[in-house]
């Protein structure tokens, strides 16, 4: 009965359960360390900085042609949406980069604390 009705609720969403992840522990976190690694490398390049002006920039001129049209609700609206939607995309954007940073410190903090004992694994 309930996976009859899970079928039902996956066929009107159209959305199927995320595949149960079978790798390691080990290749979960080489994952993390090497993406964290990798969103390093790119906040030193010189142009990361110029990215993340204009992207902001973006972001805030949707905010400002939304109080252009004072007497204009529909269009204030739709500016504001667009406004929020791009907020959204750039937030998400920063806190992925920003938590698996920090996901990579924690692990290496546990590994120099040993609570991972794998010295083959690389992390």
């Amino acid at each position: 009965m309930i996976d009859r009705l899970k079928e039902l609720y996956y066929s009107l969403t159209r959305t199927q359960p995320a595949p149960e992840d079978t790798r390691s522990t080990v290749d979960q976190m080489k994952e993390v360390t090497d993406l964290a690694a990798e969103f390093d490398r790119l906040q030193r390049m010189p142009v990361w900085e110029q990215i993340l002006k204009r992207l902001g920039a973006e972001v805030n001129g949707e905010l400002v042609e939304a109080t252009k049209f004072k007497y204009d609700p529909a269009r204030q609206v739709t500016h504001t949406v667009r406004w929020d939607a791009k907020r959204e995309l750039l937030d998400g954007l920063l806190g992925w980069m920003d938590a698996t940073q920090r996901e990579r410190d924690r692990i290496k903090e546990e590994k120099l604390d040993g609570w991972h004992t794998n010295d083959a694994s690389g992390i």
